[in-house]
């Protein structure tokens, strides 16, 4: 009787053993450093090439970002290629305007990402311009176009602005305000 329940003892231990190889085996397949690590890291890819794209828009061909992380971590960093040599910097070491940028540019490839391959159809900026110099504004104004002909495929780009110089660069306006009493009241131009 003791050797049967030995056995059987045994015979268990080795199913469990066998068993937890196993769970091991898809631990490690499925785990951080696995699957799950190769989702994440063509993710990134995907998201960085997209964002390349609109970046490289944005500060006529100067600048690029750079992915650095795993599932858990993820660093930003801006290279400038007017300036070989020139070392990358971190997203939080970026001027507003470099900030904003590249902010603009994640954003959208997150949202192209995020679809599954379509079209996002609406991009909202709130007071996104104030950083941008002249300059950089007008380069803005053209990659929102770009972005709403090309990339949204005609979809909507919302710009909440208080800047009317801003305002007035784009065809369809809407001017909301107070009136005395206090109701709100929605004027709309074109240009």
């Amino acid at each position: 009787m003791e050797q049967q329940e030995y056995s059987r003892y045994i015979d268990s231990v080795e199913k469990a053993r066998i068993q937890q190889r196993y769970y091991e085996k898809l631990a490690g397949a499925f785990g951080r450093s696995g699957l799950q690590a190769q989702i994440v890291q063509e993710a990134q890819k995907k998201i960085k090439d997209a964002a390349n794209t609109t970046l490289l828009h944005l500060s006529n061909g100067i600048w690029e970002i750079e992915l650095v992380g795993d599932d858990q971590e993820l660093e930003i960093f801006a290279k400038d290629n007017s300036q070989p040599g020139t070392p990358k910097r971190l997203f939080e070491y970026l001027s507003g305007g470099e900030k904003f940028r590249v902010a603009i540019s994640l954003a959208v490839a997150i949202g192209q990402s995020i679809s599954g391959g379509r079209t996002v159809d609406s991009l909202i900026i709130d007071e996104g311009f104030g950083a941008l110099d002249e300059v950089n504004r007008d380069n803005l104004v053209k990659e929102l176009t770009r972005l709403s002909d090309e990339v949204l495929s005609g979809g909507r780009v919302i710009i909440v602005s208080h800047e009317e110089d801003i305002c007035e660069e784009f065809a369809h306006r809407f001017r909301i305000s107070k009136t005395p009493d206090g109701l709100v009241n929605i004027e709309r131009s074109a240009g």
